[in-house]
């Protein structure tokens, strides 16, 4: 009895262990695939979307250069969040 509860148990686990990867697979593949599609976005005036790159750029791959000019593009288009963002990049003094 012991035995077949310990087997079912491992099973279970296995099962959660597979669920997490693929989770964890798609994620990241759909994180890739929506940079891509944010980006084009962001390049055709998307405030939003320039809002959102400026904040990979920022908090992600830690260049502020890159981030203060899309915040700047979007600040630029009235975009209130990155109007705030870019004021603080610039009382930071990046």
């Amino acid at each position: 009895m012991k035995v077949n509860i310990k087997l079912q148990s491992s099973k279970k686990m296995i099962i959660k262990h597979i669920a997490i990867c693929i989770v964890l697979f798609n994620f990241i593949a759909c994180n890739t695939n929506s940079f891509e599609n944010l980006l084009k976005s962001a390049e055709k005036g998307d405030a939003e979307a320039q809002y959102k790159i400026a904040e990979r750029y920022y908090y992600n791959e830690k260049d502020c250069n890159k981030a203060i000019d899309w915040y700047e593009k979007s600040a630029n288009q009235g975009y209130v969040i990155a109007q705030h963002k870019l004021g603080l990049c610039y009382l930071e003094g990046n």
